[in-house]
C-alpha cells in the first residue's frame, strides 16, 4: 500500500485527484454524466454499480448449476482420460466462471464467490451421493446445513444501503430532445 501511495504522489499534477483527466485506476462505481458547467452533478454521490440485483442473482444460480456439473463431470473424467466427460468439464468450468463474472458486475465479490462455491458444494455433495453412491453421513449433513445457513446469511446481508436523508434526489433524464451546450436535437 505504501508503494501505491508513493507512486500516486509522484504523478504529474494533471493526473492528480480533482482534475478533469480520467483517473488512472477508476473506481468500481460510476460517476453521473456531466454537462459543461454542471457542478451539482460533480458533487452528487457516485451511482451504484450497473445491473439489476435480481438478474445478478439469476446469473449466480446459473453459474452455480455449471459449478455442480463441473464438479460431477470432473469425477467422471477419470483423470482426464475420458474424452466426453473431459470436454464437459472444460465447457462447464468456462460457463460457470462466465456467469459468475456477470453476477459480479452487480454483487460484491465476497458474497457472490462464496455463494457460488457454497451452492456448487451443496450440489456436488447431494448429487455425488446419488450418482456416484458416495456416503452421506452425519458429518456431511451437519456441514451441508452449515453451508446452507451461511448462504442464506450472506444473501440476507447483501442488501443495498437505503438512501440517507441528506442524499440528493436522483436527476430525471433529459426528455427535452436537446443535449450539449448548443441545444442541438438528439437523434433517437
Amino acid at each position: 500500500m505504501h508503494l501505491l501511495r508513493s507512486l500516486a504522489s509522484s504523478l504529474p499534477d494533471e493526473m492528480s485527484e480533482g482534475s478533469s483527466t480520467e483517473p488512472l485506476f477508476p473506481s468500481p462505481t460510476y460517476a453521473p454524466e456531466l454537462l459543461p458547467g454542471d457542478q451539482s452533478a460533480r458533487d452528487a454521490p457516485p451511482r451504484p454499480r450497473p445491473g439489476s440485483t435480481a438478474v445478478a442473482w439469476i446469473y449466480l444460480l446459473i453459474a452455480a448449476a455449471f459449478e455442480v456439473v463441473f464438479a460431477l463431470s470432473t469425477n467422471a473424467t477419470e483423470g482426464f482420460t475420458r474424452l466426453w466427460p473431459s470436454l464437459l468439464t472444460v465447457v462447464t468450468a468456462t460457463g460457470g466462471v462466465f456467469f459468475l463474472s456477470l453476477a459480479l458486475k452487480t454483487l460484491d465479490v465476497g458474497v457472490g464467490y462464496t455463494i457460488w462455491t457454497g451452492l456448487g458444494s451443496l450440489g456436488a455433495l447431494s448429487l455425488g451421493a446419488v450418482i456416484y453412491d458416495e456416503g452421506f453421513g452425519l458429518g456431511k449433513v451437519v456441514s451441508f446445513l452449515a453451508i446452507v445457513g451461511g448462504v442464506i446469511s450472506l444473501k440476507l446481508t447483501d442488501r443495498p444501503a437505503p438512501p440517507s436523508a441528506d442524499s440528493p434526489a436522483p436527476t430525471p433524464p433529459d426528455t427535452t430532445g436537446t443535449a450539449g451546450t448548443a441545444g442541438a436535437p438528439v437523434a433517437h
